[in-house]
């Protein structure tokens, strides 16, 4: 767009400003609708670009993908469920070595508790004999 403001009018500035600023205005739109326009048409590329590889799968071919992943997630709900139903036996199995761990510790405490009884009272009679015999031979001054 071209514009020739001031040739041959001599005086009137106001005038070609006030044509000038439209004209600039008009052509600022202009360049807005062009710019919308491009968009709208890309958009419009695009979605026919997504129609078009949407048409190559078929209905079929979609069911059929739902359905391999439906079967993928039984599969693994039942490999899940297998796992819950093995830890009634587990935890059973778990109780049995805690018990028997329990009992063993038990019995090596009351071991050790015996021996060290049996140690102490063994050294309480060699002192008892030891103070015996003292008293044995002592003789008052």
């Amino acid at each position: 767009m071209s514009c020739r403001i001031g040739q041959g009018e001599a005086g009137s500035t106001g005038k070609a400003s006030s044509t000038l600023f439209f004209l600039t205005e008009q052509e600022q739109q202009l360049n807005k609708v062009d710019k919308l326009t491009l968009q709208l048409q890309m958009m419009t590329n695009e979605r026919n670009e997504l129609r078009a590889i949407l048409s190559h799968y078929t209905n079929n071919d979609l069911n059929n993908k739902l359905n391999y992943e439906l079967e993928m997630l039984k599969t693994e709900h039942k490999k899940e469920m297998s796992d819950v139903k093995k830890f009634p036996k587990e935890i059973g199995e778990a109780l049995y070595k805690y018990k028997e761990l329990s009992e063993k510790t038990s019995s090596y405490w009351f071991d050790n508790l015996q021996q060290e009884l049996e140690h102490t009272t063994s050294q309480d009679e060699n002192l008892l004999q030891m103070e015996l015999l003292k008293q044995k031979h002592y003789v008052p001054g």
